[in-house]
């Protein structure tokens, strides 16, 4: 029984260890590699999303301009 104790605590720290080790190297690569600055214009699926279920409750409606309210 006390190998198999053995056994479980070496793995658990092993597998701790690895995760602590990528998440290290994921911390240098987000701050090394730049990421672009996205814009506010919003997600196209989103907008399609929602000019759908408007076009389905109001038929005969254009839907001309989706704002988000702040």
């Amino acid at each position: 029984m006390t190998n198999f104790l053995a056994i479980c605590a070496v793995a658990f720290a092993t597998v701790f260890g690895v995760l602590a080790a990528l998440a290290f190297i994921m911390r240098i690569i987000v701050a090394v590699v730049p990421h672009k600055n996205i814009d506010d214009s919003g997600d196209p699926a989103l907008y399609a999303a929602i000019a759908a279920s408007l076009k389905s409750v109001y038929p005969n409606m254009t839907i001309t301009k989706i704002e988000e309210e702040k």
